[in-house]
């Protein structure tokens, strides 16, 4: 017996401590049965397996341009904004779910459970699509199916076909505005046929030599040339005529025949004269290179003094003679008004010719400014026909190559990142049920459900569990305290309870371990029961 004297308090650690041993059972019943009820859901639902696929867009920078220089419209990125509502389309999914037989539990004969499972799709379906500034594009599907083999056959088929609807509504429009591009390429040939057929029609009527660019300039100059000239020949017809008024009236007064005596020079003298010249030369040039004393010099002295000598006995005039003749006054006035009547008729003629030519040019200056407006009007259209054939020519070619490129086998205007194949479907790990999670919250719950259940039961009881309780509760000292009083008997079965308990506990535990080292290992994987082996996989996954 043991006394005590103490005065007791309140509430302190021992004594909710005290609880957890004294309501053991209380608490692991419900822990257990949570733990039991948790873990047989975690492994009695049906498994849902997801699998998920993801798709890059490539560099559509010749989607872009080609939309940018022709001012088109192929509006990739708005299909890709919508391809959450275009997925999810009943008539998108509907020959999907019965081609590869997706079900889910679902009598699929049942309009209404057609139309639960077409819901269930719906809602399992995740479509995702991240639109990049810097970087390429990406979009997925996800999808969690009870068969993991017909989920991952749908989802690659769900993105199979988004990819081939995508693609041909891209080629859909660029096959369209290529056949636009045909048309405007053909229009625009036309056009610029046209605008050098009448440029060359112009060219060939002869008012285009004048439309060149410094014609204009030269025109005025020619213009002011022959104007200059008209005057000078107006001022020189006028004197000419002058000039014959006078000479005619010189020619009215004067005697056109005469009588005169003519005494003409001896050819004979002249020829004797110009001998003695070249003689007199040629010793003036041998004087300079040789003195008078060379031979040379000596026979040309001698033979210019006989020079001399025979120019001395011949004489200079013949005898005189009496000759009637006409009056060389009369023949020059005569040949004067002759040359005037000439020159002021040629001058006359040029003087016309130099009044039409200023016509001429005075008529072309008036019209070179209207036809180098109008050859530059029909060059203007021409060059303006040639650019639009050029830009519709380099338009069709983008589109040509655009439309080689989308419709190409191998285009790369997506690139699939994960696929998931059914082979690979059978190693995957269910996403629900989770039984370790499972196991986890109803361990916790339980955990919490017992502890929660014996503290409401210790503190709800009005009998007295320990000598602590009546101290706290009744106002009297406490004298003393009896401990149970066991036998021996109760002692040795006791201990023999608890090492059975210890025991059981001990096989429980090596058992765990070996099943744990064995799912772990490699080469001890194929010992574990299959029944063991999946129950493990159910709660580890694969490993």
């Amino acid at each position: 017996m043991e006394v005590e004297q103490t005065q007791g308090g309140g509430l302190n650690l021992s004594d909710y401590l005290g609880v957890f041993t004294r309501r053991i059972w209380l608490i692991l019943i419900p822990f257990v049965l949570v733990l039991v009820i948790a873990g047989g859901l975690g492994l009695l639902l049906p498994p849902k397996y997801r699998a998920s696929t993801r798709v890059k867009v490539e560099e559509l920078g010749f989607l872009e341009r080609f939309n940018e220089r022709g001012g088109f419209n192929v509006p990739f990125k708005p299909f890709l904004a919508t391809i959450n509502e275009e997925v999810r389309r009943r008539s998108f999914l509907e020959d999907l779910i019965r081609r590869y037989g997706i079900t889910e539990g679902y009598d699929v004969s049942d309009p209404r459970e057609r139309q639960k499972l077409f819901s269930y799709v719906i809602k399992n379906l995740e479509v995702s699509y991240f639109e990049n500034k810097k970087g390429p594009d990406l979009f997925g599907f996800s999808y969690t199916g009870r068969d993991a083999a017909r989920v991952a056959r749908f989802v690659n088929a769900v993105r199979q076909k988004y990819l081939e609807f995508i693609s041909s509504r891209i080629v859909e429009i660029v096959s369209q505005t290529r056949a636009q591009l045909m048309q405007r390429t053909l229009a625009a040939e036309a056009d610029y046929n046209k605008a050098v057929e009448e440029l060359r029609r112009f060219e060939d009527r002869g008012e285009y030599s004048l439309a060149g660019p410094e014609i204009l300039d030269l025109k005025h100059e020619r213009l002011a040339k022959v104007r200059a000239q008209l005057a000078d020949d107006a001022a020189r017809l006028k004197g000419l005529e002058a000039q014959l008024d006078q000479a005619l009236l010189d020619r009215k007064t004067t005697v056109a025949v005469t009588v005169t005596e003519t005494q003409e020079r001896n050819p004979e003298h002249t020829k004797a004269r110009l001998a003695v010249q070249v003689l007199e030369e040629r010793l003036k040039k041998l004087k300079e290179k040789y003195t008078d004393v060379w031979p040379l010099v000596q026979e040309t002295k001698e033979e210019l003094e006989r020079a001399r000598d025979h120019l001395a006995t011949v004489p200079e005039f013949l005898p005189k003679t009496r000759t009637p003749q006409e009056n060389p006054l009369f023949q020059e006035l005569d040949a004067l008004v002759l040359k005037l009547q000439r020159q002021i008729s040629s001058l006359q003629a040029e003087v016309k010719r130099r009044k039409e030519e200023v016509k001429v040019l005075e008529s072309e200056v008036e019209k070179i400014p209207t036809i180098r407006a109008q050859v530059q009007r029909l060059e203007l259209a021409r060059e303006s026909a040639a650019s639009r054939l050029r830009r519709a020519e380099g338009l069709l070619s983008d589109a040509e190559a655009t439309y080689a490129r989308v419709t190409s086998k191998d285009s790369s205007i997506f690139t699939v990142l994960t696929a998931p194949t059914p082979e690979e479907a059978r190693t995957w790990d269910p996403v629900f049920p989770n039984v370790g999670l499972f196991i986890g919250a109803g361990a916790l719950i339980g955990l919490l459900f017992g502890a929660g259940l014996a503290f409401l039961v210790e503190f709800s009881n009005q009998s007295y569990v320990t000598a602590r309780q009546v101290r706290r509760l009744l106002p009297v000292p406490l004298l003393g305290q009896v401990e149970p009083i066991q036998t021996s008997t109760e002692r040795r079965a006791l201990i023999r309870r608890r090492l059975t308990v210890a025991a059981v506990a001990l096989v429980v535990l090596s058992a765990l371990t070996w099943v744990h080292v064995a799912y772990f290992t490699q080469d001890l994987q194929e010992k574990l029961p299959p029944a063991v082996f999946d129950f493990m996989k159910r709660i580890y996954g694969t490993r």
